[in-house]
């Protein structure tokens, strides 16, 4: 059996690492992967793939590019407001 360099995520792992970008583009508001990846420790790939996928799912969404720094222009992600919804119900003894 043949031992490979790069080494799948496991579910759990994936859900980290998802846990983990959600929050930080909810805490930094419009970022980029790289900006997402010095946040989080996570490699750029990990943050690439998560991404991709948020993006796929309708979670988050591009809304423009980064400006007046050195390098490549990168993409800005936001959380995409109209993918969930939230509600709450207060039961107590007596009231609803």
């Amino acid at each position: 059996m043949a031992i490979t360099s790069s080494v799948a995520q496991t579910p759990i792992a994936r859900k980290i690492s998802t846990n983990a970008v959600i929050r930080t583009v909810l805490a930094q508001g419009p970022i980029s992967r790289a900006d997402i990846a010095k946040f989080t420790g996570l490699s750029k790939q990990t943050i690439s793939d998560v991404v991709r996928d948020l993006e796929t799912d309708g979670w988050l969404r591009p809304v423009g590019k980064t400006d007046g720094r050195p390098g490549r222009t990168a993409i800005t992600y936001e959380l995409n407001a109209s993918a969930g919804l939230a509600i709450s119900i207060d039961l107590g003894g007596t009231k609803i």
